[in-house]
């Protein structure tokens, strides 16, 4: 029995400084700082290039009889892609957010217009010769006091007054249909373009 006991230990005792080694190296893994292989390709991974840009834009309404309306303008992009948006264009230099969008408004819908308000903001972002871009565009409430559709120029292939009602439907970008209903609120009316606007 005693030699029983003394083979068990002997067994036992053998078998730990076997083990001794790899039980070491898995406590000297555990205290060592965690592989950074990842981390280091993320880090040496080129990063692009940030530029901000900035445009100004306005949400042109009137009422008609058939309820209050909005100008947006038809651009074809690439194949058979179409998108509906608002007018807008960017700075010329020493104009103010609102010169430029006034500006803008007239050139892209051939209507003059006036500002009523400041609206608010647009952020987004895009990718163009390998340069990330961070535009902000600057929206303002306005009316049509003149002018003709018929006189915009080429940065729209159509430019036409939509019904507010379908306004959503129509539009290619959330975004801006988001600016448009804050419009709508600001000048009285609901989405529908029902309530409050008295416009000419």
């Amino acid at each position: 029995m005693v030699q029983r006991r003394a083979s068990a230990t002997a067994r036992r005792g053998a078998l730990a400084r076997l083990t001794a080694p790899a039980r070491r190296k898995e406590a000297e893994a555990s205290t060592k700082p965690a592989a950074t292989g990842h981390t280091s390709r993320r880090r040496g991974r080129a990063r692009l290039p940030v530029d901000r840009a900035t445009s100004a834009g306005g949400i042109v309404l009137r009422q008609s009889p058939d309820g209050l309306q909005l100008v947006l303008g038809k651009r074809r992009r690439e194949r058979d892609s179409i998108t509906w948006t608002l007018p807008k264009g960017t700075p010329m230099a020493g104009e103010t957010s609102e010169q430029t969008a006034l500006r803008e408004v007239a050139e892209e819908t051939g209507l003059e217009v006036r500002i009523l308000a400041r609206v608010g903001d647009v952020r987004y972002w895009f990718v163009v010769g390998g340069r990330r871009v961070r535009k902000t565009v600057h929206y303002f409430l306005m009316e049509s006091i003149g002018g003709d559709l018929a006189a915009h120029d080429h940065e729209f292939d159509e430019v036409r007054w939509v019904l507010t009602i379908d306004a959503e439907g129509l539009m290619s970008f959330p975004s801006e249909w988001s600016i448009v209903a804050l419009a709508l609120a600001m000048a009285g009316a609901d989405r529908g373009g029902t309530d409050g606007v008295a416009m000419a």
